[in-house]
């Protein structure tokens, strides 16, 4: 493992550039004008296009219903062809709380009502060959919209240009055409080049413009394949981390050290991830502050612990005490043993983690550390915290 920190100063912070900010808040007026935009552009046609045999509002609702999801299917078919051709695999599919695990040989369908709102297909290097390059993958969703606009248009123009007024043929071609219109809001969302909660295919096309920031992609989307597998990790080595992605390969590197039981090292990868911050977005920046909580426990500094918990926003607390991977298990049990104090939410996560562990099939050195380092936090908790009266617990 190679990983030297800079000795930096107090006030030192990473080079900021507009890539580093998440201008999702401000991007949704952008996509919601879109859309009304729109929406006053079909209007103005209502008047030439409609006939008495065909209700406006099925004018309206069709190319709303139709187009949205249609646009989006093909993006993502255009995506997934590409991503083959570039020798990349489906890992899974998230969509209204439907969770489809492609990592293993028969896929497995689950549901979780707290990822209802979450959309997203995640792709990995073939055979874990970390040098592949990503591009491709990130274009090919822009490549299929595109050939789809082209065919919309050539069908547009064929079918009502020179129809009759709100004859079928001009019904049919401007329904076509707003279906369309309505639907590019899912590509305008990817071709945005700026930073969004979900990185977007364009931002990735900016961001892994170097050698090593595709590397870096290749680790962090093969580790996430390991993480659903229950497969070691696997652990950069690069000269520097200050990338989107590069600083997302370092929790590998501190759970390597963790498990060697090289706490100092270990806390030095943690001040790494808390000076690089700002390539976290929400679904992983509690990792850091959740590690240094389970660290100063570990070393016995309960009011360092308590302290970095306490300060933390609410939506932190929330995901800290939920467990996302399977290392979050042990940060989890020690903020409901010693912070909040909850018997009942301790039962559960131990039924949770014991279901979590008895579903990998050959559970790797990672899986069997962090069994330890759960037993081990259990028993810490049972010993210093006698009011939750906890029994003993094993496999």
């Amino acid at each position: 493992i190679r990983m030297e920190q800079k000795e930096r100063k107090t006030n030192e912070a990473p080079h900021n550039s507009v890539l580093d900010f998440n201008a999702s808040w401000p991007l949704r007026f952008v996509y919601l004008g879109y859309l009304i935009g729109i929406w006053f552009g079909q209007r103005s046609t209502e008047s030439f296009v409609i006939s008495n045999n065909f209700s406006s509002m099925s004018y309206y609702l069709i190319s709303r219903l139709v187009g949205i999801p249609v646009t989006a299917l093909i993006y993502n078919l255009g995506k997934y062809f590409f991503a083959k051709i570039a020798g990349y695999k489906l890992i899974f599919v998230r969509f209204l709380g439907f969770l489809i695990d492609c990592t293993g040989e028969k896929k497995k369908v689950s549901f979780n009502i707290r990822n209802i709102r979450d959309v997203a297909a995640q792709y990995a290097p073939k055979d874990e060959d970390t040098k592949k390059n990503p591009s491709l993958l990130f274009a090919g969703g822009f490549i299929a919209e595109a050939i789809l606009v082209v065919a919309i248009l050539v069908i547009f123009l064929a079918v009502s240009i020179k129809a009759n007024d709100r004859s079928a043929a001009k019904i049919a071609g401007y329904t076509l055409l707003f279906s369309a219109l309505f639907g590019f809001v899912i590509p305008l969302y990817e071709l945005l080049p700026f930073r969004q909660d979900k990185p977007t295919d364009r931002f990735n096309l900016l961001v892994t413009k170097s050698t090593e920031d595709k590397e870096a992609y290749n680790i962090v989307q093969i580790n996430k394949k390991k993480e659903r597998m229950g497969l070691d990790y696997l652990v950069p080595s690069f000269e520097d981390y200050e990338s989107f992605y590069k600083a997302r390969t370092l929790y590998g590197t501190y759970l390597s050290y963790l498990y060697a039981s090289q706490l100092e090292k270990a806390n030095q990868v943690l001040s790494e991830m808390r000076y690089l911050k700002k390539f976290y977005n929400d679904d992983d920046r509690y990792l850091e502050p959740s590690e240094s909580i389970y660290l100063r426990y570990l070393i016995g500094d309960d009011a360092g612990a308590d302290k970095i918990y306490l300060t933390r926003k609410s939506d932190d607390k929330k995901i800290s005490r939920t467990p996302v991977l399977l290392s979050n298990y042990r940060v989890a049990l020690e903020i409901l043993g010693f912070i909040t104090k909850n018997r009942d939410e301790i039962d559960k996560l131990n039924q949770q983690f014991k279901s979590a562990v008895e579903s990998y099939k050959n559970p790797s050195n990672r899986v069997k550390k962090e069994k330890e380092l759960y037993l081990a936090a259990y028993k810490d908790v049972a010993k210093k915290e006698e009011i939750l009266h906890l029994p003993e617990f094993n496999f």
